[in-house]
């Protein structure tokens, strides 16, 4: 199995963990790495529009249920980071 399948099916594990802890409102504090680990991926890979939609996602899910927790401030860094990119595009 070549590196880019590998990489496409762990990417694909982790939106499936991601959806099916938002849809139970249960386990965030796995979710929210994974969240965090899924936007830096795609930022990295320059998928900025999906990189905005989980950068929300973590945003919503950390404030709601997880308030106090530092993983809020990383949806405050990537929505400036991609703020950033988008004016200048």
């Amino acid at each position: 199995m070549n590196s880019l399948k590998r990489s496409n099916l762990e990417a694909e594990a982790i939106d499936s963990c991601i959806s099916i802890a938002l849809n139970l409102k249960s386990e965030y504090k796995y979710a929210v790495p994974l969240i965090y680990s899924r936007t830096e991926n795609l930022f990295e890979i320059g998928d900025y529009y999906r990189c905005i939609n989980y950068a929300i996602i973590g945003e919503i899910s950390t404030s709601k249920r997880l308030p106090g927790r530092a993983m809020f401030l990383f949806n405050l860094i990537w929505k400036n980071q991609l703020d950033d990119i988008f004016k200048k595009i």
